[in-house]
């Protein structure tokens, strides 16, 4: 992904818009005869707290029995196992949202920092993190990710996984038969 080819706006004006939800999340359900559920976000997180939820996400649900789905600039999916319900994504979802502790968010930091020095070891995932920098206006990222608080990322966190920012769905029997 390169950004935004031709005249648009500002990318640190992008940056500081709110996710635009809906007051209620989308429900979509399909007849089938095994139970699966997905829930997903509609809008990707805004910078720079995407790049360390990215970190934080998949490690405080990887005991949850779901598989996490998180590109650095897209949507979460988080996925049951079949004969799974929903309810257990309510509950991944729930503990989401009490948020990350300091020490955790430090180590996201801290691993933000060493997989980004690490980059000139991987060329293609370099020239990628680096065009999109530059095209996307982003070279003070680092000084913004450091910056980034305890209380600006969890914000960002409940944001993103605002009830009106999700969107569900559901294969299984009928409810109620």
């Amino acid at each position: 992904h390169f950004g935004v080819w031709g005249a648009s706006e500002p990318s640190n004006a992008r940056e500081q818009d709110p996710i635009k939800s809906q007051d209620a999340p989308r429900l979509y359900s399909l007849e089938a005869p095994t139970t699966q559920a997905w829930v997903g976000t509609v809008d990707p997180c805004p910078r720079p707290a995407q790049e360390l939820l990215a970190l934080l996400v998949p490690r405080l649900l990887k005991d949850s029995g779901l598989q996490v789905r998180l590109e650095r600039r897209g949507p979460l999916v988080l996925e049951t196992q079949k004969g799974a319900t929903e309810v257990v994504l309510q509950r991944a979802l729930d503990r989401l949202r009490h948020g990350f502790s300091q020490e955790e968010l430090d180590r996201a930091k801290l691993l933000w920092r060493a997989q980004r020095a690490a980059l000139p070891l991987h060329p293609s995932a370099w020239t990628e993190r680096v065009a999109d920098e530059i095209l996307g206006d982003q070279r003070n990222l680092e000084t913004r990710i450091q910056a980034l608080g305890l209380q600006d990322c969890n914000g960002a966190l409940r944001d993103w996984i605002a009830p009106g920012n999700l969107c569900w769905l559901r294969i299984g029997p009928a409810q109620g038969k």
